[in-house]
């Protein structure tokens, strides 16, 4: 499953979310996260929810994408057009594999209330945190 994890970028990231996130994947079976940034501090350290997701992606071994958004050459309509980019992404190697693409959405302003929009606009499931998915129903 291909997952587009989006969110504040200037979330305090919690040790919950990495959680939330295994769980996530343990029922899942994530084989690419996709983000939108992966902003560090001046110091840097992972800033917002997109870095950390990249960030825990890689520590459990999930190949990451960042789609970053072009600010400077499509000043504020840069962030929907990242948006829109990463879910035609996430389309064609959910169709390519056969497998639902999904958005987890954690707390966030416009650019992540625009992705849901979007996304839902699409057909994707968008689940917010700390909302779960339904449990598979048992053949």
């Amino acid at each position: 499953m291909y997952v587009i994890i989006a969110g504040g970028r200037d979330l305090p990231w919690r040790f919950e979310y990495d959680d939330y996130l295994t769980k996530m994947h343990e029922r899942l079976g994530f084989a690419e996260v996709i983000v939108g940034s992966n902003i560090r501090d001046h110091k840097g350290r992972r800033k917002g929810a997109d870095a950390h997701a990249k960030g825990w992606a890689e520590r459990v071994g999930i190949n990451t994408t960042v789609m970053d958004a072009n600010w400077i050459g499509q000043g504020r309509s840069g962030g929907p057009r990242r948006n829109t980019r990463m879910l035609d992404y996430l389309d064609l190697m959910s169709a390519e594999t056969e497998t639902p693409g999904l958005v987890i959405a954690f707390p966030g302003g416009s650019g992540t209330a625009d992705l849901c929009t979007q996304a839902k606009a699409l057909g994707v499931t968008v689940l917010r945190y700390p909302d779960l998915p339904p449990a598979r129903e048992v053949d």
